[in-house]
């Protein structure tokens, strides 16, 4: 069954080297997932592991992203990898296989269950050798650095002090990214004291725990004034619905002071423009049909909206892979060029920058 989701996931194009090739199809998923059927266990889905009150915060990630990640990690053998999130100890165990006989594997999990459980399950694989260890993933492992790699695997809005600091001159740091309204799958390299964006792809992870978890993210509201005053209309020429969240949004994020998100429902999702008089918004329906909402008795904000989705048209609808990102120490305020947009984190300044075709 291994050799079916290596083709089904180099099918789909998350394959691009032999070395991750061979490591999915010499590692058997079943055996991270005992109780899930074999024939589950190998389709290209995630696969809810663990729940606390109802919320899910634990799972093994779907495969094409845990291959989208490992290509930009660029693990050679030899190296020594820090993996933050063990979950089942499956990307682990791909890890493992990656560094060889001569290379180290250490992964950190804040749940002291997750640890024994991924022990057991590598031990089951004949993956011994990897290192699980109970700790707050935010503080790294120092005890074995500096590392060749670190590869987070929970979404993350911040970018710790340890991430950078266990990290060798010139190694990588693969994390999933809270940026605005979209989270990314960012692979930075380390150049001194700064880290700097050489991969960028879109991923959905679970939001990290502990002392640096996921901060919450400032959504916006509908004045109830304007709410008898909506009106809407079809987007014309529509792009696909993930292009829309995952291209759309980050477009206007970077490019209008007014932008905003708001609390998505069970039906649906809507982020836009405010301005004084209006508000904006692209509403994406849990049927994937998108709309363009406003309120308010202006125009003004529809009006840019409007601009921006026929600039990012124009510009041949970019995602996040046109993007880069700089990470530099909190204390460090960078002068932004035209186009930039600054995230200001407790740990962090994220710059963000168009790429330039």
């Amino acid at each position: 069954m291994n050799q079916a989701i290596v083709e089904l996931i180099n099918a789909r194009g998350h394959l691009r080297s032999p070395a991750v090739e061979a490591a999915f199809a010499a590692v058997p998923r079943h055996l991270f997932l005992p109780g899930v059927p074999p024939e589950e266990a190998y389709r290209d889905q995630a696969i809810m592991t663990k729940r606390v009150d109802g919320m899910p915060v634990s799972s093994s990630s779907q495969p094409a992203i845990m291959a989208e990640m490992l290509e930009q990690l660029d693990v050679r053998p030899g190296h020594s990898v820090l993996e933050v999130g063990a979950g089942t100890g499956y990307n682990a165990a791909l890890l493992r296989h990656l560094v060889g006989s001569r290379g180290s594997v250490v992964s950190v999990d804040i749940d002291p269950d997750i640890v024994a459980a991924a022990r057991a399950h590598l031990k089951a694989a004949g993956c011994e050798r990897v290192q699980v260890i109970h700790g707050d993933g935010g503080y790294g492992h120092p005890q074995q650095s500096p590392y060749d790699r670190i590869i987070v695997t929970v979404g993350a809005s911040d970018v710790p002090p340890a991430w950078r600091e266990q990290l060798k001159p010139g190694g990588r740091l693969v994390v999933p990214l809270v940026l605005v309204g979209v989270q990314a799958s960012v692979a930075f390299v380390r150049r001194l004291d700064t880290l700097e964006s050489v991969a960028v792809t879109c991923c959905g992870f679970m939001p990290m725990r502990g002392a640096f978890a996921v901060t919450p993210v400032e959504l916006g509201s509908i004045e109830e004034r304007w709410k008898e005053t909506r009106r809407e209309a079809p987007i014309e020429n529509p792009p696909d619905p993930r292009g829309l969240l995952e291209g759309f949004q980050l477009w206007v994020a970077m490019r209008d002071p007014g932008y905003v998100a708001l609390a998505p429902d069970e039906r649906s999702y809507s982020f836009g423009v405010r301005s004084h008089d209006s508000l904006g918004l692209v509403v994406i329906g849990d049927s994937g049909n998108a709309v363009l909402r406003t309120y308010g008795p202006g125009e003004s904000a529809g009006e840019r909206l409007r601009r921006h989705l026929a600039g990012w048209g124009g510009a041949g609808r970019p995602g996040v892979d046109r993007l880069r990102v700089t990470s530099l120490p909190a204390p460090v305020v960078p002068r932004p060029r035209q186009g930039d947009l600054l995230l200001r984190r407790p740990c962090t300044t994220l710059v963000l920058s168009p790429l330039r075709i």
